[in-house]
């Protein structure tokens, strides 16, 4: 998962500085929006209108102007999920025990469960009804890479393997469930592979993955429906070409850093899941 070229100088730390960001960036603005930010436009018209009142081209203009924002900054949140996956990927390669690395997100999947909930709830809900945080996700995503690796040799009996592994994140509903492995496997697997290579099959694979899990509202022809299929696209096609970017250096990455990382999930989840809960009650 090298590319030392000159010009490129992408490392890990600014990856996963992109990916924190885009991730705050989608909780802080599409999760309190929704996915549908068409509904930006019923939020801000009574206001706008006090402004511009008889003047609705100049409303119109402004609606536009919000919803163009509102879709971009939707774009930027969909990148972090990816470009998490190709920090997953790219960290079983180098690590040198998989089994830490597998605890260390579990744990901090438990740790962020609770925050989580909150966060997508406003309120606890009984355990058997949760959806589990994209932290447990990952380490099964990982689990059946790593299974992969090792059964190289047994292809047939690899890929029964990672299919039931596959299987079990779709039934436990698990955050992003096969989008997760399917990345996670793509970006493994596919690092000597030259960048127009990976970036076709890449792009191909996102916008692929989108149209399958949007499938049922596909010959809806629901405007709505058609711009927010399309931000998924863009932006997990956005954070497969960034990707290409990289330059196979690890970068600057203290102890503090590595820390700030990790416990960056479930700490902003915990304050985001603490207002929202405040809100509920409110509500």
């Amino acid at each position: 998962m090298s590319n030392k070229k000159e010009g490129v100088n992408i490392n890990t730390r600014k990856i996963k500085i992109i990916a924190v960001l885009a991730m705050l960036t989608d909780h802080l603005i599409c999760q309190y929006y929704g996915p549908d930010f068409f509904c930006v436009r019923d939020v801000v018209r009574g206001n706008l209108y006090d402004f511009f009142g008889s003047f609705p081209a100049i409303e119109g203009i402004a609606i536009r102007c919000i919803q163009a924002l509102a879709y971009s900054v939707g774009i930027i949140g969909r990148m972090a999920a990816v470009l998490f996956f190709f920090l997953l990927a790219n960290g079983f390669q180098h690590t040198k025990d998989v089994r830490k690395y597998i605890g260390r997100l579990l744990f901090f999947g438990v740790l962020a469960q609770i925050p989580y909930t909150l966060f997508g709830e406003g309120h606890l809900i009984p355990i058997t009804e949760m959806r589990f945080n994209i932290m447990f996700t990952m380490a099964v995503a990982l689990f059946a890479l790593w299974c992969s690796r090792r059964l190289k040799s047994r292809p047939v009996i690899a890929a029964m393997v990672v299919l039931f592994l596959t299987w079990v994140t779709v039934k436990l509903d698990l955050e992003y469930s096969y989008q997760c492995v399917a990345y996670v496997f793509f970006f493994y697997y596919s690092r000597n592979l030259s960048k127009a290579k990976r970036g076709t099959i890449g792009v191909l694979l996102a916008a692929g993955l989108q149209l399958w899990r949007f499938q049922s509202f596909l010959f809806d022809f629901d405007i709505r429906m058609v711009t927010t299929i399309g931000m998924y696209i863009a932006g997990h096609c956005l954070a497969v070409l960034l990707t290409l970017k990289y330059n196979g250096e690890k970068g600057k990455q203290s102890k503090a850093f590595q820390y700030f990382f990790y416990g960056f999930y479930p700490g902003h989840l915990l304050v985001l899941g603490l207002i929202q809960m405040m809100l509920y009650r409110v509500g």
